[in-house]
């Protein structure tokens, strides 16, 4: 998920996407695979790049986890942006209904969080290829040669709700 400040002109509209503004803005990965690996990861991105609070390129995230059956069947991706204590804000990532990464306000600082959380989202789902992520875990550079586009992405359903 991207911050809506991500968008120039805004949900909906044919406006192009400002770069600029990332990862200040927010980015909320509920979920990523690495080349098909039984594995998955969910990161917080924001601030500035590189550094800042999130560790930017990298993001404040869970490293990759184990997922039996990630490649054979559906599984539940949550995020809950938990806002009850609003000195104390935090987003914690799900597995099948199982906590495996929390990060707070307090590790960010109110400001980074303020900029990064404080604001609507919109949701990209997408099969992407190549980038620091994948080469970051793979300790490799890809796509390479034998990296085929055109790959399915099936999704059972997605949920938002806000309470």
């Amino acid at each position: 998920m991207l911050g809506a400040g991500f968008r120039v002109k805004g949900a909906g509209t044919s406006g192009t996407m400002n770069c600029a503004k990332w990862p200040s803005v927010g980015e909320i990965d509920v979920m990523e695979d690495v080349n098909a690996l039984s594995q998955h990861s969910g990161t917080l991105h924001c601030g500035t790049a590189p550094g800042g609070p999130c560790n930017e390129f990298t993001g404040l995230g869970s490293g990759l986890q184990p997922c039996k059956g990630c490649q054979s069947g559906y599984h539940t991706y949550s995020v809950i942006v938990n806002r009850t204590n609003t000195s104390g804000e935090s987003i914690t990532w799900y597995l099948d209904g199982h906590a495996y990464l929390t990060v707070t306000e307090n590790q960010v600082g109110a400001s980074a969080w303020k900029a990064a959380v404080d604001h609507g989202f919109f949701l990209i789902l997408d099969v992407a290829m190549g980038g620091a992520y994948p080469d970051g875990v793979c300790g490799c550079t890809t796509p390479v040669s034998s990296t085929a586009s055109g790959a399915a992405m099936g999704i059972q359903y997605v949920t938002v709700s806000v309470r």
